[in-house]
């Protein structure tokens, strides 16, 4: 009895083992796809919102820029006109 014999009841055991242990392993396979997917996606979004602010910070910093350059010309225009009606009444 040097070599084994597998009845036909074994060999068959042996195969749907085999494709249990298959389809576990594409499973495992597709889910650790799914969640790489779901993390590169979470990634994505955030340095989306990152992008967001930024440009969101850089609007307001261009806004405070042109208000008071706004304020600026409205003032030196306000003393110009002063100006203008003390020379024209002298």
């Amino acid at each position: 009895m040097g070599k084994w014999r597998l009845s036909e009841k074994g060999i068959v055991m042996k195969r749907i083992e085999v494709s249990v242990l298959a389809a576990l392993a594409l499973l495992s396979l597709l889910l650790g796809i799914a969640l790489v997917q779901e993390k590169q996606v979470s990634s994505n979004l955030k340095t989306n919102l990152e992008l967001t602010k930024q440009e969101l910070y850089d609007a307001r910093d261009d806004r405070d820029y042109y208000q008071g350059e706004y304020k600026k010309y409205f003032e030196l225009s306000e003393e110009l006109q002063n100006q203008m009606g003390v020379y024209a009444y002298e």
